[in-house]
């Protein structure tokens, strides 16, 4: 069996892009072939000596107007790359895509979300107003695609909901989110700093904790990831602390490599995970294997799976005041992150996650009907 992981493109560091490099070096360890398709690449993005990535000359608009549609257009052209060679293919943008793999190529095509924030209207700024019209040739493609191809692949049951919510009839598999806990582990330093990581994207709400921090004597290194479609949002967060006296000083934001993301991981006090979600990212799940203790956002719905980390709704003085009793508590620290390291250990590793995976491919094409010549 040949499996093709298709991604839009493998030039930064983020959450998806680690997805489809660490389960294709997972699948490859079990004897299965498994190449990554992507329209643009960076050598190095990460420290792993994967190779099998083909890269396509694909020309698309980069205005953050069309992405959404140019998406589309790159995964269309990426499965019909990938078809030659492959027996299944799993899309990790450009969902709305998958269908057409089958319909085209009799492929067997699984979308696999990572998030739904492309269609969350309220990021949309001054557009906003015309995003339902905007987004909704894409919600239909999207609910048609879903209701007529036999599975898709979610990164957590909260995220299965949201997309639901315009594709009723659709099926899902949840993967959880996994860790290699190889390279993301313990090391017992803590050098009193607090930590944030991630792509700057809205949905990451990291001005909630940047707000957070006056009033405090407290220092916050952002290890944060550009993206171009959301280059105001960077922009706007270097602003608040470069005009407030109170955080300048105190607020460093860092690009780093993977190595030095978990060195920081690993130094950090306290990691903070004010994303506006209600399941737990793959940088707070790095956090928690590397035995730090995690303050995340609580949508008030509860964070999925009940995990060891401290919950704040959207509000500054709680986010400050549980900073700053963990902070004085370096003993409640060391506990925290010690049931931090074991709920990752028994629920988010790479293995696990590509057990699951693969259970669905092999159903998939075990029931593939049978030709005779």
């Amino acid at each position: 069996m040949r499996i093709a992981q298709i991604c839009r493109s493998m030039n930064r560091p983020a959450g998806t892009e680690r997805v489809v490099i660490e389960t294709s070096q997972e699948i490859e360890r079990r004897q299965i072939e498994v190449r990554i398709f992507t329209a643009s690449t960076r050598d190095g993005l990460f420290k792993t000596s994967f190779s099998k990535i083909s890269r396509e000359n694909i020309r698309a608009s980069k205005s953050p107007l069309f992405h959404l549609y140019a998406d589309l257009l790159i995964a269309k052209r990426l499965i019909d790359e990938a078809s030659s060679w492959a027996d299944v293919v799993i899309l990790h943008h450009g969902q709305a895509m998958a269908s057409y793999a089958q319909r085209k190529h009799s492929l067997t095509c699984i979308p696999f979300f990572h998030t739904n924030h492309n269609l969350d209207w309220s990021l949309y700024g001054h557009l906003r107003s015309v995003a339902p019209v905007y987004t909704l040739p894409l919600r239909m493609m999207e609910s048609n695609c879903l209701e007529n191809i036999p599975v898709a692949f979610a990164n957590s049951r909260d995220l299965m909901i949201q997309v639901r919510e315009h594709a009723k009839g659709a099926k899902f598999v949840v993967i959880p989110l996994g860790v290699d806990l190889a390279k993301f582990h313990p090391s017992n330093e803590d050098d009193e700093f607090i930590l944030m990581a991630g792509r700057y994207d809205p949905t990451n709400n990291f001005e909630l904790a940047i707000e957070a921090l006056r009033g405090t004597s407290y220092r916050l290194v952002i290890a944060g990831v550009e993206d171009s479609k959301h280059g105001r949002y960077a922009q706007e967060l270097r602003k608040m602390v470069k005009t407030s006296p109170e955080l300048r000083g105190r607020v460093e934001f860092v690009t780093v490599q993977e190595d030095e993301l978990i060195a920081f991981l690993q130094r950090c006090s306290i990691f903070l995970s004010p994303r506006k979600y209600g399941y737990l990212g793959l940088a707070s799940l790095e956090a928690m294997a590397c035995g730090k203790p995690v303050i995340a956002f609580d949508p008030r719905r509860g964070i999925e799976e009940c995990p060891p980390v401290l919950a704040c709704d959207d509000d500054r003085l709680e986010w400050r005041t549980t900073i700053s009793r963990l902070m004085e508590d370096k003993s409640h620290r060391t506990a925290l992150g010690k049931k931090a390291f074991q709920f990752v250990k028994d629920n988010h590793t790479w293995p696990k996650s590509v057990d699951k995976m693969l259970r669905v491919v092999a159903s998939l094409e075990a029931s593939k009907p049978m030709f005779s010549s």
